[in-house]
């Protein structure tokens, strides 16, 4: 796969982090910078498919009904 040089400013302690996943993954620091940049991308996109299909639903008048979503809220508030 090809490569192309980035450069960028990252925070001090970020560095850290990062070196240390190096070292524990036994990879360079470029490995982990760009898995970390593929998980974010992966997240950020599934993200984005999420709110377009929400918006989709509501397009189409899809909307949750009141018992539904209270019994949503009974689930989180017994939650640990």
């Amino acid at each position: 796969m090809a490569k192309e040089s980035v450069t960028f400013r990252v925070e001090a302690g970020l560095l850290a982090s990062v070196d240390e996943l190096a070292r524990l993954f036994e990879r360079d620091r470029s490995w982990v910078l760009n898995e970390a940049i593929r998980v974010y991308i992966r997240e950020q996109q599934a993200q984005l498919e999420r709110l377009d299909e929400g918006i989709a639903q509501a397009e189409r008048g899809e909307f949750a009904t009141q018992p539904q979503i209270d019994e949503l809220f009974r689930q989180i508030r017994a939650l640990p």
